[in-house]
């Protein structure tokens, strides 16, 4: 049984599914991206995409709803691959057939399993290759003559997994599209491979086959005829882009022999720009499987500079394979270009105009995007284990005279926080390695704005000189953009563009004083350099200072100044500070400042009042939130209502008025680490020191140790005290922030002597059937909060009725513990019920009763034998194609704990199954301790396997009862179960937080389990049919009529009323015979107490027939 760890999900975004490697081949282990919540690599995806600047579909991408109808190329994501059956696929049989038509096929062998499919359309008129980018979906139909299947229409009728289609049709040239029409996002796409053709000729009496398989990730078409002779145009090997092309180009190509038999004659044909066909007959044999280059004797007319598209084709007797009969070659007469030159990679032939070289040979490097209307860029990608080592070059030399010349780049980084380096060379060969630095980008990252970057450089003297781009960013950074490149002679005339970009305020505090020193910083974000400016201050609307600072700026660098003046922030007030620059002098030559909507900026410092405890803030509470204050340092997420940590500052309390030697608790709400594809933790600190002083002198409370909260936000409690009486500060900092952690609310309290606090911590089950409503427990956490040890009692009511007690005794302060609530069986139904829990200490008031009590909604429905914790809805399973758990390669086990209540017999399993495949599965079933230590990273032990047994999922979603050989006994207790796969399977309700596990066995650990809570799948519908209704040793016997089966004491005893026994049986679940023997009367004896437990079908044959009864053995 091979197992792996990492759970994904059909359906949501690629990053998430990727199941890392790692460089020794080994799998390692990356957890899925948080529900919900961007992460760091996300944000990259994200930032990576808006540096793309692509406001239309891109290709490719799957969509759920579309404004207009388009054809999209290269679909991807995971396919649920329904099939005709499970196994291997067969290549349809193509042959010749007898006949003055061509015969077209298409078989399609696998689909998307999401009720989209295939169709085949041709076109005599060879029209509707050119219709595929207008968005006339339906003239496309109405132009093709021929279609498989024969109704073909926009949206409907196609052909699924296991169904093929056939059509004749007069042997010529044809336009083809193959589509794959998907209802569900009312687009239409086309598959990779053979998928479209133009003026493809189809030779009469043979048969072509379009055959449709899948991968995980994408469909293919590939194309067959039983052709005795098949040539392919590989290449076209000259002439080759330069700069000496002539009036008398050789035109070489391969040709390679990919039919049965040998070739001895062939004509060859070019084209230039479409232009009039040459055609020669070559006498040159062509061995089956080989290959030979033939130069044309007519000679190519290059002369011209530009770009020619060269259409090679090779056409032999009897080949009817005419799909690959050509090849289109793109070569550029290069000639030397006049500045000025501009490149914005929007058109395109921009394509043409670089070359690109991939020096590591990694297969990161960079590539051209032009998408027209104003969309372009080149692109450099980035490889998580190797630094960038790649260039981009232009093709045709820069005719510059001596003299001043300059370069103006356009660039950006593909995700903020990561940074890269590039450099800008020249030469006058577009050999790099005799070329010179002419500047370096060294450490910028992504930004809105992208940077503008003019490079002023002397031409020594006057001639051709090439450019190129070099690459070389770190591993694992993020990439280069370049947007656009401009070339011309003569100095470069830029503008300055003073940016305020933050004001330096004092922190909030009590301590504020009327000499507070204001700070600016400043960013040069123009094209030109600057000498001075003037800058103005007002304080809540007055007039504070006006200063002209001679602080020179360059292009790109910033600056911090401080005002020479003081602010007075005495008062107890909130001020508004507002900062505007004005006069920006530009360097000698350059122009003066244009952009002048970033030269104001404003912030606001408070004088606050001290406070007494408790100060209690909801970061969602605007006025609450404005209690916490930072430099910067932490910004407020409207997503998670939450302050986000994104540098070193901390986040400062109001002052809050504290006595020397007493108590206190700070309690806060936050999220902290990461797993995508790696797991990053956060270390912090709670510090407290006196209101006004340096926080980088305060005492600190509280340190943590490397904190990954599984992506749920989680609650804590710290407490601490000070020396004196005194107005004093709490705040939380970081020091290498990585942007995961977060807090939502926080709360400084008095520590009360006593003070109880509850939690719920069972996960209640959806399905529960009524003979575990006996014995029912749930489980609460008690946490003693205050100073002094509390006994006291847990109440459980169900919709405001009493349903059990429970105590605790003597817990020790700053100790938890869980208590068990016995359930009274009566009190569950089925149905949407209230359960709250509350803690009464014994003999004492509780200092804070607000944390005493906590409420749940629980949904249950009773049944007679199903046991689940899932909300998958069976009547809708087909709407779960988007929600099946698994590995986009490999084998998991996918794990849901369970727990009995009272002792029963698993007798199968009840799955809902989200992915349409054909699979074989394993069930497993492991004994479990929710309160086990984790150990290793992260892993949770389990116990025993006490079960593992096979069966075979068919085709399609479904939800199935898979019933057990031999059942198996459950005492009460906690068990995981478990079921293993190959790809996707199970549905997930998403549902948070879940109960969901990734289950293995790993080297040194034995079975282990990973939470995958974090991931936001929720449940998977994986459930256990059990009954405690089965016979078993020291049970009563199951009487049957005339014939009865007993167990006493170890002994089977079999006992017919009227017919004589001939043979007694006893046979395992799986058919195997334990025990035989010939009876002969009407009473039959055996001992079976050393038999394994299990369940056995005892096979009685009597003179009248043959009875069977089952017993069960513990």
């Amino acid at each position: 049984m091979k197992k792996h760890l990492l759970l994904g999900l059909f359906g949501v975004a690629l990053s998430q599914l990727v199941l890392a490697q790692g460089l020794d081949g080994q799998y390692t282990r990356p957890a899925l991206t948080t529900h919900g919540r961007v992460s760091a690599a996300e944000a990259r995806i994200e930032s990576v995409m808006n540096r793309f600047r692509i406001n239309s579909p891109i290709a490719g991408e799957r969509l759920t709803a579309v404004p207009a109808q388009k054809v999209l190329r290269g679909r991807l994501g995971h396919p649920p691959v329904a099939t005709s059956g499970y196994g291997e696929l067969e290549l349809h049989k193509v042959r010749r057939i007898d006949s003055d038509m061509a015969r077209i096929t298409l078989d399609v062998t696998s689909d998307w399993g999401d009720g989209s499919g295939y169709q085949l359309l041709l076109d005599p008129d060879c029209i509707i290759y050119f219709l595929t980018e207008s968005g006339h979906i339906n003239q496309i139909y109405d132009e093709a003559d021929y279609k498989i299947p024969e109704n073909a229409e926009n949206m409907a009728n196609f052909l699924i997994a296991g169904q093929s289609g056939s059509v004749d049709i007069p042997g010529g040239e044809y336009d083809f599209l193959l589509f794959n029409p998907t209802p569900t996002s009312n687009q239409v796409y086309l598959p990779g491979g053979q998928s479209e053709g133009d003026d493809v000729r189809f030779v009469a009496g043979y048969e072509y086959v379009f055959t449709i398989t899948h991968t995980w990730d994408s469909d293919n078409c590939a194309v067959t005829c039983d052709t005795p002779s098949d040539l392919a145009v590989t290449a076209v090997s000259s002439p080759a882009s330069g700069l000496d092309l002539g009036s008398a180009e050789d035109v070489t190509i391969t040709v390679a022999n990919v039919g049965e038999t040998d070739v001895t004659q062939f004509e060859a044909s070019y084209t230039i720009n479409g232009g009039a066909a040459v055609t020669e007959s070559v006498n040159v044999s062509v061995p089956a499987g080989g290959s030979v280059d033939y130069t044309f004797t007519a000679k190519a007319d290059l002369s011209a500079p530009g770009i020619y598209t060269i259409k090679a084709g090779a056409d032999a007797p009897d080949d009817a394979m005419t799909l690959n009969n050509s090849y289109t070659a793109e070569v550029m007469h290069i000639s030397p270009l006049s500045p000025p030159y501009n490149c914005t990679f929007e058109d395109e032939d921009d394509v043409y105009e670089w070359d690109i070289i991939d020096a590591n040979g990694d297969g990161y490097t960079w590539d051209i995007m032009s998408y027209g209307e104003g969309i372009g860029f080149a692109t450099l990608y980035y490889n998580s284990v190797l630094p960038s080592d790649d260039y981009i070059i232009m093709r045709s030399p820069i005719a510059l005279t001596e003299g001043d010349a300059h370069i103006e780049v356009v660039y950006n980084g593909m995700a903020e926080g990561y940074t890269e380096k590039m450099a800008l060379l020249w030469g006058e060969t577009p050999d790099v390695g005799s070329m010179s630095v002419l500047h370096r980008f060294e450490g910028f990252t992504a930004t809105d704005e992208g940077y503008t970057t003019p490079v002023t450089f002397t031409v020594p003297a006057t001639g051709d000189y090439y450019f190129a781009f070099h690459g070389y960013s770190d591993a694992d950074e993020a990439g280069v953009l370049l947007n656009e490149i401009t070339i011309d002679e003569g100095a470069y005339s830029g503008t300055p563009d003073l940016s305020i970009d933050r004001l330096v305020l004092p922190l909030s505090s009590c301590s504020l004083g009327d000499g507070e020193t204001v700070g600016v910083t400043l960013t040069n974000a123009g094209t030109g350099g600057l000498s001075s400016f003037t800058l103005s201050c007002e304080v809540n609307g007055e007039a504070m200072a006006s200063e002209t600072f001679d602080t020179a700026i360059g292009i790109g660098e910033t600056v911090v100044v401080e005002f020479d003046a003081k602010a007075d922030f005495s008062a107890e007030d909130v001020y508004t500070v507002v900062v505007t620059a004005a006069d920006v002098v530009p360097d000698d030559g350059q122009g003066d400042e244009v952009e002048t909507g970033n030269n104001t900026a404003t912030g606001t410092v408070t004088h606050f009042v001290p406070v007494d405890v408790p100060l209690v803030a909801s970061f969602d509470d605007e006025e609450q939130r404005g209690w916490w204050t930072s430099d910067g340092s932490w910004n407020y997420d409207d997503m998670y209502a939450a302050y986000a940590c994104t540098g070193t500052g901390p986040l400062l309390s109001r002052g809050i008025n504290l006595t020397g030697g007493k108590a206190y608790t700070i309690d806060f709400n936050y999220m902290a680490g990461q797993n995508f594809f790696f797991q990053t933790y956060d270390q912090y600190d709670i510090v407290c020191g006196l209101d006004g002083t340096d926080p980088q002198t305060w005492d600190v409370v509280y340190s943590s140790a490397d904190e990954y909260t599984d992506g749920l936000f989680a609650d804590r409690s710290v407490s601490f005290s000070v020396s004196a009486d005194g107005v004093y500060s709490v705040a939380f900092r970081q020091a290498n922030p990585v942007g995961t952690f977060l807090i939502t609310r926080v709360s400084i309290t008095e520590a009360a002597d006593y003070d109880i606090s509850v939690a719920i911590a069972s996960t209640l089950p959806t399905m529960l059937p009524e003979e575990q409503l006996a014995d029912m427990t749930l489980d609460v956490t008690v946490s003693n909060r205050g100073s002094e040890s509390a006994s006291g009692t847990v109440t459980l009511s169900i919709d405001g009725t009493e349903a059990g007690t429970a105590a605790f005794a003597a817990l020790a302060g700053a100790e938890s513990t869980v208590v068990s609530v016995p359930v009274a069986a009566g009190a569950m139904v089925s149905g949407t019920m209230r359960f709250e829990v509350n803690a009464v200490i014994d003999g004492h008031d509780d200092g804070n009763p607000s944390d005493n009590t906590v409420a749940a909604d629980v949904s249950l429905r009773l049944t007679d034998d199903l046991l689940a914790y899932d909300s998958v809805e069976d009547d809708i399973i087909d709407t779960y194609t988007n929600s099946a758990i698994g590995l986009k390669s490999g084998y998991i086990v996918v794990g849901v704990p369970v727990r009995i209540n009272v002792a029963t017999w698993l007798k199968g399993f009840r799955l809902g199954w989200g992915d349409a495949d054909a699979k074989p599965f394993d069930m497993l079933v492991f004994a479990y301790d929710p309160s086990a230590a984790p150990v290793g990273d992260g892993a949770i032990p389990v116990g025993e396997l006490l079960l593992s047994a096979s069966a075979d999922k068919q085709s399609g979603t479904s939800v199935t009862t898979y019933t057990l050989d031999e059942a198996l006994r459950l005492e009460p207790g906690d068990y995981m179960l478990g079921v293993g796969y190959e790809g996707y399977g199970l549905a997930v309700d998403r549902v948070a937080p879940g109960r969901l596990y990734a289950v293995s066995e790993e080297s040194g650990l034995g079975w282990v389990a990973y939470d995958q809570a974090s991931a936001g799948f929720g449940t998977a519908a994986l459930r256990a049919v059990i009954d405690s209704d089965l016979s078993g040793i020291d049970e009563a016997g199951m009487d049957g009529g005339d014939v009865t089966v007993t167990v006493d004491g170890g002994m089977l005893t079999v006992m017919s009323a009227a017919e004589v026994m001939t043979r007694v049986d006893v046979c395992a679940m799986s058919g195997v015979t334990v025990c035989s023997s010939h009876a002969g009367g009407t009473v039959f004896s055996c001992d079976v107490s050393s038999l394994p437990a299990g369940v056995y079908v005892v096979r009685i044959e009597t003179d009248g027939g043959v009875v069977t009864r089952k017993i069960a053995v513990r």
